[in-house]
């Protein structure tokens, strides 16, 4: 079979595939993404051969930046800033004390019960730091609770998206630079690279939300054109700074959403049925390329840590995060609720060829690692998050 024919079959059944278990688990009620992952490793090259992302190359890694560049969009432009302004500083400490203690309860767990290196667990901290918003929004669009509740898991997912992605960015850097550069430097270059996100991100955002306003675009193209707009912001601020994209992103979309523009409705519909094509294909192309000799080794360990980060970091970092500002049961739902979902699997599987480049072959299992957690944080949560809100009192039935 030549690469042409290769990589138009692995690209069609990639789609239909990644769609087909999206529609079904919709209608199922069923945790996508664990699917997903599932049906990307049966269908790759150490299962049935039916799809090979290695015929991608380099162009694999490209596709999950852009895939990553839109989901980050799409959940700074979801933003309820109006409900945001009245639990604020909760968001707030979770997204500042709650990934920290992530970070620093994934490293420990990955060190000392998987074995990685101190550099490589940290670096796992920093993904399991990621809430994943996309699992978070399939949970509460299928399970209704109140909006307090709401307004902080969708708001921490979103700000943990970006931050987490990005400290991860920092943490890579690292690791690779450790040898050669002092501390002091490599936390300049970090802070200099925020800044650069920020400031790239907040501009581009600023300029396309007053091309919308102003209706300087027709209606049929506005949203080609935001889609062009936000791959150019992602280009522009790496090509300024590299690896600066991912916050620019996430902080254009909260950009647009700031200028109230009139078709802010029809543009978040289009970008989550982009977001929703997006996670299919990349999740049946990132799993497909998963080693499974190494994800079986990994396997058991993976579920002790992950089930550990289910009743113990993520509580621990959601009852310090809110202290004093929220019910015990309110408490209870949030830290039930932490799935990780397509930016760590995108960002994992990412670092992942760039560890192996620089001779660093834990790569691979801290990839594996990563989607055993994936699988577990939304499988258990997903399944029993009906039951939980009930029990928590925070579940909001139609009457209500």
């Amino acid at each position: 079979m030549s690469t042409e024919q290769i990589l138009l079959q692995t690209f069609t059944i990639a789609i239909f595939a990644g769609i087909l278990i999206q529609v079904l688990t919709e209608k199922f009620k069923m945790p996508g993404i664990v699917f997903l992952i599932l049906t990307g490793a049966s269908l790759g090259p150490q299962c049935l051969g039916l799809i090979h992302p290695e015929a991608l190359g380099d162009g694999l890694a490209v596709l999950i930046s852009l895939g990553v560049a839109l989901i980050l969009f799409e959940g700074g432009l979801c933003l309820d800033l109006n409900s945001l302004k009245t639990v604020n500083k909760s968001v707030y400490n979770m997204t500042v004390i709650g990934t920290s203690i992530h970070i620093i309860g994934g490293a420990i767990l990955a060190h000392y019960l998987v074995g990685l290196s101190w550099g490589i667990s940290v670096l796992y901290g920093s993904f399991i730091s990621i809430a994943g918003i996309t699992a978070i929004n399939l949970i509460l669009d299928r399970v209704k609770v109140k909006k307090e509740v709401t307004t902080i898991m969708r708001s921490e997912g979103i700000f943990s998206d970006a931050i987490g992605a990005f400290l991860s960015v920092g943490i890579l850097q690292f690791i690779l630079a450790a040898k050669g550069a002092s501390v002091v430097a490599l936390i300049y270059d970090f802070t200099e690279k925020l800044f650069i996100g920020v400031f790239i991100g907040f501009l581009m955002g600023w300029v396309l939300g007053k091309i919308l306003k102003h209706k300087l675009v027709s209606f049929e193209l506005i949203n080609l054109a935001v889609l062009a707009w936000v791959f150019m912001t992602y280009f522009l601020s790496n090509l300024v700074e590299n690896n600066t994209g991912i916050m620019a992103v996430a902080v254009a979309g909260f950009a647009v959403q700031r200028e109230k523009i009139p078709q802010l409705a029809t543009l978040k519909y289009f970008k989550s049925q982009l977001t929703v094509l997006f996670i299919a294909v990349l999740f049946i192309l990132i799993s497909a390329d998963l080693d499974l000799s190494i994800l079986s080794k990994v396997g058991g360990l993976g579920v002790i840590v992950s089930l550990l980060i289910i009743f113990v970091v993520r509580p621990l970092a959601v009852f310090v995060s809110n202290h004093g500002l929220l019910s015990f049961k309110d408490k209870v739902f949030i830290s039930w609720i932490g799935p990780k979902g397509i930016v760590a699997a995108s960002v994992a599987s990412l670092f992942k060829l760039i560890l192996e480049k620089n001779g660093i072959e834990e790569g691979i299992i801290l990839e594996s690692l990563v989607f055993v957690t994936i699988i577990v944080t939304e499988t258990l949560p997903g399944l029993t998050a009906r039951s939980m809100a009930k029990w928590c009192d925070c579940l909001v039935t139609m009457n209500s």
